[in-house]
């Protein structure tokens, strides 16, 4: 099971929390890079589901 599928296992793991969300079948890890994600086009188009995700958990 990969619990992170939008992590490339060549780079250290990045610190934070692991969270549950209905729009994630794995773990979200909510990190203090969520701003630059939201603010990089690229970075959003290929994490959508865990930016969905984080939102939900963050309005919650």
């Amino acid at each position: 099971m990969q619990l992170f599928p939008n992590h490339d296992s060549g780079e250290t793991m990045p610190q934070g929390r692991l969270l549950q969300s209905s729009y994630s079948s794995t773990p979200v890890l909510i990190t203090e890079s969520l701003d630059s994600m939201l603010s990089n086009p690229d970075s959003k188009k290929s994490c959508w589901n865990d930016l969905q995700a984080a939102k939900e958990i963050l309005n919650n």
